[in-house]
């Protein structure tokens, strides 16, 4: 791989919000490579600095201030295609979004002039800044890391692409099948639960949780903070609504539900607003996949869209009032059994859940939509569209043994033990995860 021997070969750090606390504990990890930061605010070079002292740090919100008084749109055009994937930015006016285009590519400017970006790491890709720096780094030859979830709790791995299609070689685990054998037996128990999922089966608990991201909403609108994400209250009242709405919703009765499984087409909503899922897939919000799949639905199925465990009431909000008033259509409770319905031979389709490899283990009919890192497993049918689902027969049924031998060479190719979460984060090999991606930067 071809470097510029007069600039420092470098590695870049998103430190957004809480990796702003967290990825400077890599610095140390970083070899020759010159750990350089990338931060939205000023507050968050003080964090990043308060463990990296010397590192140099690109405040992006200054970029964008000077942007602004400088008529930005004389400066780059908008990629209005790519914003409009973003979770913020079409949110703003346009001027607004011209700055922030402007301010970005005056930042990377910047940051080429004086540094050699070999290696890039950041969060799943989720807008438009970490989806233009990804192309940026890999126009110049370095490698964009994006840590991702596994399917075993307690596991992560990287890609290099905005969606999952191209996880990164890592080598550092050789008993992938030993672990995967454990995390399916516990799934057999009831057990081994993503770590990121929350509890909201006590009242008490939404309600204090929607109180909770109310004030931090409102909080959102009277703060002085000058970079748009965190002037914006939307998710945070989002998901206070939803919480709210809980018992508002209408939902199918789970014995109905195993009755008429095998007429039945489940689709496991994500948690929203969730951005990440316009780069698994080219349809935008779930809406237009339940909307697609019932429209192609066989003489007789159903849709059923089971909510997010974590976002009880989601399906009461306006959004989705349509659908759920169809009568081919049907909502499930997030923290419903969708084993038992599935081992009744209802079908699954969804965008990026691990809810796909539950149920390719029950040997059920199921089948992603996108890119996500098991749309090739034993078991899985891939589509382009929900269009093709009518059209689409799925693949024969997995054995278990196919399953776990899948995955089991996925973790011991991809995957080392370790979660980045805000205030749990940990990585338990943080030197060869750092060593490996370097490697793959130089010579993959």
């Amino acid at each position: 791989m071809l470097t510029d021997k007069k600039k420092p070969s470098a590695i870049l750090f998103f430190a957004r919000d809480f990796l702003a606390v967290e990825f400077p504990h890599l610095a140390a990890y970083a070899s020759e490579l010159t750990p350089i930061y990338l931060v939205t605010t000023m507050a968050e070079k003080e964090i990043v600095q308060s463990t990296d002292a010397s590192a140099p740090v690109f405040v992006l919100q200054n970029y964008i201030e000077a942007a602004s008084k400088e008529a930005a749109d004389a400066d780059v055009a908008v990629d209005f295609e790519r914003i409009g994937r973003d979770r913020f930015i079409p949110r703003l006016p346009r001027s607004d979004q011209e700055s922030v285009v402007t301010g970005l590519e005056r930042l990377l400017a910047d940051v080429a002039e004086k540094f050699d970006v070999r290696l890039y790491l950041d969060e799943p890709v989720s807008g438009y800044l970490n989806d233009r720096l990804t192309q940026w780094v890999r126009d110049r030859g370095g490698l964009p890391c994006h840590f991702h979830t596994a399917w075993l709790p307690g596991h992560i791995f990287f890609t290099s692409d905005e969606a999952q299609d191209e996880p990164i070689p890592l080598g550092l685990v050789t008993d992938g099948e030993s672990r995967v054998e454990r995390h399916i037996e516990q799934r057999k128990a009831g057990a081994g639960r993503p770590l990121y999922v929350l509890d909201y089966s006590s009242f008490s608990k939404r309600w204090g949780d929607a109180g909770r991201l109310f004030l931090k909403g409102f909080y959102r609108t009277i703060r002085r903070d000058k970079f748009y994400m965190n002037r914006d209250p939307w998710p945070h009242f989002f998901h206070a609504q939803c919480l709210l709405k809980a018992t508002q919703s209408e939902y199918a009765e789970l014995d109905a539900l195993l009755d008429d499984a095998a007429n039945l087409v489940v689709v496991p909503l994500h948690y929203e607003p969730e951005a990440v899922l316009g780069y698994l897939w080219d349809g935008g919000d779930q809406v237009n996949l339940a909307r697609d799949l019932r429209n192609a639905l066989p003489r007789g199925a159903k849709l059923v869209l089971k909510e997010h465990p974590s976002q009880p009431g989601a399906l009461a909000q306006e959004k989705w009032s349509d659908l759920i008033g169809d009568p081919q259509v049907l909502a499930m409770r997030g923290g419903e059994s969708l084993e038992a319905v599935l081992a009744k031979g209802a079908k699954l389709v969804s965008i990026g859940s691990t809810a796909v490899l539950e149920a390719a283990r029950l040997q059920a009919p199921v089948f992603v939509v996108g890119r996500p890192h098991f749309a090739d497993a034993p078991g899985v049918t891939a589509l382009e569209s929900a269009s093709e689902f009518a059209t689409t027969p799925p693949k024969p049924a997995a054995s278990e043994r196919d399953l776990l031998a899948w995955y089991a060479n996925f973790v011991n190719s991809f995957c080392v033990e370790g979660r980045f979460l805000k205030g749990n984060t940990e990585l338990t090999n943080p030197s060869g995860v750092i060593s490996a991606l370097i490697e793959e930067a130089e010579h993959g």
